[in-house]
């Protein structure tokens, strides 16, 4: 009878350890998406950036060969500096910290863009 009872307890013990280790996986899983949507989020935020100093640099080129100064790329470059680094900031934080900052970072990095946008158009 007692040899019964440790059976069972066993049986119970192993039902709940395999319980609890699907429900751990699950939970990882969901973080790994969602730090690998993060992550994604940053690489296409980091193409634009790039794409933006791409795009001074050029202008840089052409004014430095046409020989005029540029106000225009006075007033983008801080912007641009700003969005690298806080698209560096966002990359540490995905791979050391917690990512509860990283909407705030992300927003950011959007203004900096549309203040970039809004001088270009100007």
């Amino acid at each position: 009878r007692q040899e019964f009872l440790w059976t069972v307890n066993r049986a119970i013990e192993s039902f709940e350890l395999k319980k609890g280790l699907r429900e751990h996986q699950q939970q990882l899983e969901t973080q790994v998406a969602h730090k690998t949507a993060e992550l994604q989020d940053a690489h296409d935020e980091m193409k634009k950036a790039y794409h933006l100093l791409n795009k001074q640099k050029q202008l840089k080129h052409n004014t430095v060969r046409n020989g005029y100064s540029s106000e225009l790329l006075e007033k983008i470059e801080p912007s641009l500096e700003n969005i690298l680094k806080l698209n560096k900031q966002r990359v540490y934080q995905n791979k050391h910290e917690p990512s509860e900052n990283a909407p705030d970072i992300t927003q950011k990095i959007e203004e900096q863009i549309n203040i970039i946008k809004e001088k270009l158009t100007h």
